[in-house]
């Protein structure tokens, strides 16, 4: 009983790491794509999803990612972002 408590407190501790671990090469896909992109809503998209990805595992970074994106949808006349 004792090991099967271990393995899962191991599992619940271990799981959000590997879920990090995952996003990590759809953030940077992303910004890229926010460098190479000109359209403001585009970009500001790429940003709420940026967010998403982000919201577990850095609040910093989503608090950022979603400020860049209402400040993008903001200067366009798109207000389906807002």
């Amino acid at each position: 009983m004792k090991f099967i408590l271990s393995v899962g407190i191991a599992l619940f501790l271990l799981l959000p790491q590997r879920a990090q671990a995952q996003n990590e090469p759809k953030v940077d896909s992303l910004l890229q794509l926010i460098s190479e992109t000109k359209s403001d809503t585009l970009r500001a998209r790429y940003y709420l999803e940026l967010s998403d990805l982000t919201m577990y595992n850095d609040q910093n970074k989503t608090f950022l990612f979603l400020q860049k994106a209402d400040s993008l949808y903001r200067k366009t006349t798109d207000n389906k972002g807002i």
